[in-house]
């Protein structure tokens, strides 16, 4: 058995750096979606996921128009299992791949649908039971509406408990756990 000496030749510093290598084109092959890990703010804080549009993962969107195809797979030669029909659908992007998104839907449903039929803009379903929609949280005996589940409100804002959202031309406060569509510890303006 030959035996290698940092001064007598490379091969071992070559198969190590070819290892490297090796997992860094394996975690790439893996991430083809563009699924990267960075920190949250320069050099320390918690590791954010971020997809291939370099938005974090997961995180909260919702539909665009009033009927996108859910698909099995990112493209279009996938079946497609399920069609939305309700405009403003909170879903959750789990992945990214290329202009597809993976998606979860309020009742678990995962599939893939292409980034434009996607917005920005953030809505949330009411959850059951039954919700009371309050002004604000100074005043939580006063009824602005009763929200059956289901119904869907815009986000405008959400502190560490409670988020204001507009049904309509109503607007009022429910809790977080109320809805489904914001994460507990999200906050917003």
């Amino acid at each position: 058995m030959k035996r290698f000496s940092p001064s007598s030749s490379r091969r071992p510093r070559a198969r190590v750096l070819g290892l490297w290598a090796g997992a860094l084109i394996l975690l790439v092959g893996l991430g083809s979606g563009g699924i990267v890990l960075l920190r949250s703010s320069g050099t320390e804080g918690p590791f954010v996921l971020r997809g291939a549009s370099g938005l974090p993962l997961p995180r909260f969107v919702s539909l665009r128009a009033g009927e996108v195809n859910l698909r099995s797979g990112p493209g279009l030669r996938y079946p497609i299992t399920w069609v939305f029909k309700r405009p403003c659908l909170p879903l959750e992007i789990v992945a990214e791949y290329e202009a597809w998104r993976r998606v979860r839907d309020p009742d678990g449903a995962e599939g893939w649908v292409h980034k434009g039929a996607l917005n920005g803009r953030r809505f949330a379903r009411v959850r059951p039971p039954t919700q009371m929609l309050i002004p604000d949280l100074q005043h939580p005996d006063v009824r602005v509406a009763t929200l059956q589940p289901g119904v869907l409100g815009r986000l405008l804002a959400c502190q560490k408990e409670s988020c204001r959202l507009r049904f309509g031309t109503v607007e009022g406060v429910l809790p977080k756990t109320a809805l489904w569509g914001v994460y507990p510890e999200e906050t917003f303006d």
